[in-house]
């Protein structure tokens, strides 16, 4: 009698857990901001994506870095899927190629500065790249390259403020040497 009792009083607890997960699922970017921080950071980060001058830190800017590329990399991989044009199969592969060459780079950095990254988009990025695996052709088209658009100017205005406000020589180094890069990403989409 008393195993059928634990063994119940388990099943509840499991099914609880289960539960309070679907209500609240963790968000792979505010899981890395916490464990940079030591703290929950719901007040302390902005939730747009980009630190002002006043809550820049090296952290921040490689979450954010790490969380735009994982996403840039994802819509790369529907677009070869989901598009019918060659010109947008090819910037994607090289967005592909280029996004992961940087955040192999960033992880490099990132374990060397004792700096946690997410290890997939967060959540806000993960509900737009659903969103974009369920439209198709042309419609995909506008859609994918307006994100992209959106997502390398956020990056630039990142590695800008990590240009300006980082006081590590390191950090510096990967903005100055990537942001080229990502610029030429940004005519190259507008140019689609």
């Amino acid at each position: 009698m008393k195993k059928s009792s634990y063994f119940i009083a388990i099943i509840c607890i499991l099914y609880g857990m289960q539960a309070c997960n679907q209500q609240k699922p963790n968000d792979t970017v505010r899981l890395a901001q916490e464990a940079n921080n030591g703290h929950s950071v719901s007040s302390a980060v902005p939730d747009i994506g980009v630190p002002t001058p006043e809550t820049f830190t090296n952290a921040n800017f490689a979450v954010y870095v790490a969380d735009d590329d994982l996403t840039e990399i994802g819509l790369g991989e529907i677009a070869i899927v989901n598009t019918l044009n060659p010109k947008i199969k090819e910037f994607s592969q090289a967005a592909i190629n280029d996004h992961q060459k940087i955040n192999k780079e960033l992880s490099n950095l990132a374990s060397k500065k004792g700096i946690s990254l997410p290890p997939s988009p967060g959540m806000r990025n993960m509900k737009e790249i659903k969103r974009l695996s369920q439209k198709m052709g042309s419609n995909f088209d506008r859609h994918f390259i307006n994100m992209m658009i959106e997502l390398h100017e956020k990056d630039i205005r990142l590695f800008e403020m990590a240009l300006k406000n980082s006081t590590d020589s390191d950090i510096k180094a990967f903005a100055n040497n990537n942001l080229p890069l990502i610029k030429n990403h940004l005519e190259t989409a507008k140019s689609l």
